[in-house]
């Protein structure tokens, strides 16, 4: 189905191949962690994860957060969205990112959790 090459699970897997969902969770993952323009020949490529650190948990943020992780998944032709939730945990600085989505080649469903860390007490 897909295959790809990754260096993040060697250690674990002893393989630098990924395939089918891992594949497709590593792109998901690829283009959150981009940094909004940080590609070239690619406006508005990216999202706001990687200026997250140190910025106060609001409401705006959150709502902008989630926008960013829907428009995303929706941009892969591979996956259908099912649900985003976002869960802000002020007491540890972090926001939880829960992403539901449905590969359309198999309609198998399949989830992603998301860490962010933003290092402030906002």
């Amino acid at each position: 189905m897909y295959r790809s090459f990754s260096t993040t699970n060697y250690i674990e897997h002893g393989s630098f191949t990924l395939t089918g969902a891992d594949t497709i969770k590593m792109d998901i993952l690829s283009h959150l962690y981009t940094d909004v323009d940080e590609r070239i020949m690619m406006p508005g490529w990216g999202t706001i994860i990687p200026r997250l650190p140190f910025e106060p948990m609001t409401t705006e943020l959150v709502d902008a957060l989630y926008d960013d992780v829907v428009r995303v998944v929706s941009y892969d032709p591979r996956v259908t969205l099912g649900s985003v939730i976002i869960t802000p945990v002020p007491d540890t600085h972090t926001i939880l990112v829960e992403i539901l989505f449905t590969i359309n080649e198999t309609l198998i469903e399949e989830s992603l959790f998301v860490v962010i860390d933003t290092g402030t007490d906002g």
